[in-house]
Order: structure tokens, then sequence, then C-alpha cells
């Protein structure tokens, strides 16, 4: 996982390669979820803003293998204060009834005086496929009524399709549905192939997903905005497309949107992985254009293509 400077704000995005995600919670605790020796393993380190040594504190960094997870693809930190761990799960296989794709955890890290590695008990309540509309490749979340419990989460399944599940924190861990049976809409962008990142912009009302149609095509990515995000439902037709050769969009997958209006593409096909940002993208007429800043991950000490980005603590 890297930071770095696009120019705009010093160490603004945190970068994932493949396999490992991170998230820092609003009490200053670092979450990270990936695959250790072959097996999914989610990481506690505390303090992170304020700690002087990159060393093991045996005492509250914490280890826990999670033996329900095949193949994370994504981290969030959900509920008001992020105390709900989501682990998406791209899990192979034929039988989406029984192959998780969202994992809800909590009680998490809940012996603090437990030394590395070790289990804590904690509850795991899952979203099967089935009922998801498949793995999960890309998830956004947002809060949009802390009165009323009022949540919402957005996933990509690496087909044409969002998933959107409303009050999803408030059903599925203060248990007021017995089971969820199936998202509470569907979103199909038209022409879209191969959905990966999602962000919603809950200020424009807009939803911005990535295309990274046929992995490894340096040329096919895509980014598409749709209106009306938080009641778009059925086939819809994006308002703005981005796509072409100038874009330098082959894999894109994951998208964030700064505060500023510029959004942050994680780029895996092209250049040995880049990150792309396109300025003021929710005011742009689309087309052929040619991102703003182009940065390979390789100038930024990392290596492997990016699959993830994060806003690192305090930025916008």
């Amino acid at each position: 996982m890297q930071s770095f400077d696009t120019g705009m704000q010093a160490s603004a995005i945190a970068v994932h390669n493949p396999g490992f995600f991170g998230l820092k919670d609003a009490g200053g605790t670092l979450f990270a979820v990936g695959l250790l020796n072959g097996s999914a393993t989610m990481f506690q380190f505390t303090n992170i803003g304020t700690r002087t040594t990159t060393s093991v504190n045996t005492s509250t960094d914490h280890e826990l293998s999670l033996t329900d997870v095949v193949a994370p693809t994504g981290l969030i930190l959900a509920g008001t204060n992020g105390y709900v761990p989501v682990v998406a799960d791209a899990a192979p296989g034929s039988t989406p009834a029984s192959q998780p794709a969202l994992h809800f955890y909590t009680e998490l890290f809940g012996l603090l005086n437990s030394s590395i590695p070790f289990v804590t008990p904690y509850s795991s309540k899952e979203i099967m496929q089935s009922v998801a509309g498949g793995p999960v490749y890309g998830l956004n979340y947002q809060i949009y009524n802390l009165v009323k419990g009022g949540d919402r989460l957005y996933v990509t399944h690496g087909g044409a399709t969002v998933s959107v599940f409303d009050r999803i924190i408030w059903n599925m861990v203060f248990g007021k549905l017995t089971s969820i049976t199936s998202a509470n809409r569907t979103i199909t962008v038209q022409n879209a192939t191969n959905l990966r990142g999602v962000w919603y912009d809950a200020a424009s009302d807009k939803l911005i997903v990535s295309d990274a149609g046929v992995l490894g095509n340096g040329t096919d990515g895509a980014i598409y905005v749709i209106n009306k995000g938080s009641t778009a439902s059925g086939t819809v037709s994006p308002a703005i497309t981005i796509s072409g050769a100038n874009t330098l969009l082959g894999d894109p997958l994951d998208v964030l949107l700064r505060a500023n209006g510029s959004l942050y593409v994680a780029e895996a096909a092209n250049g040995g992985g880049q990150i792309l940002v396109f300025d003021n993208i929710l005011s742009s007429s689309g087309g052929n254009v040619a991102p703003s800043v182009a940065v390979p991950v390789g100038t930024l000490g990392s290596s492997g293509a990016p699959s993830w980005l994060t806003l690192a603590p305090g930025a916008q």
C-alpha cells in the first residue's frame, strides 16, 4: 500500500496492489484484509497516525484468519463509526447459492490483550452470490440518514450491473430483517461489460463506475457517470462516457472521487499500472479525453498493477 502526491494534496490517496486492502477508521485504527500464505486474513493496527515504529504491538495489534473468505477483493468500514468491517469476496464457483459475496463482521478484535496471531470470537453474517447478484469486485458505502438508520451499499459484479442494498447495516447487523433475499434494486449500465470500480457522490447524486472490458486489453476501458444515482434502477444510459485511446483506460479496476471534483482511477493494463486523474469529471463532456495526470505506480515505489484506491487519513 502506497500513498502519493499528484501536486494537488500530498499523500492523499492510498494505492493498493491486488489481494490486499486497508482502511483507517475514525479512531485511528487501520484495518487491512488480504491473502497471507494463501489464506484470507484481517489485521488491526492501532494508532496508525501517531505511532513511531513499524513494529507490531502485541497488546493492541491483532491478526485474524477469515476462514469464510475465499478471494477478498475489497473492504469497507460500515456503520456510523466504521465499526462493521465488510469484506467483498469474488470466490469462483458454479454454485452461487453457497458462495459468499459479502461478509459482515461484528465484535471483531474484542480481546485486546491477546498476542498475534490469535482467533477472536466474532460474529459473521454473509450475503451469498445468488442474493448479491454475483461475485463482488467493487463496493462503495454511503450513510444518508443517521437518525433513521439510512445507509446504502453499491456493489459491482464484473458484468453490466450494479446492485444496490439500502439500510444494509440496519438490516444485517441489527437484525431488522431475518435475511436479505435480493438487492433493493439493480442498475444495468448500457454498453458496459465488466464493471469494477464504483463511487457514489451524494452532493451531485451521481454514480461513477469503471468498466475494465476484456482484462489485459489496453484500449477498451471506460468510465461512466450516471445521473440520479440514489434512485436509478433498471437499464440506464450514462450521462457521461469517457473512453478511447487518449484516456489510457484499459483495465480501470477502481475509482475514487475527491472533494475537489477530480476522479482518481486505478489503471492496471497500461504503463505497467498507473493512477489516472480526470479533473472536473462531473462537468466533463466525456469522450476520448486524456487524463489530467498519469502517475506510473512504479514511481511510487510500488510493484504490481493497482487494484484499489482509498483516501489517506485526513484527505478529502
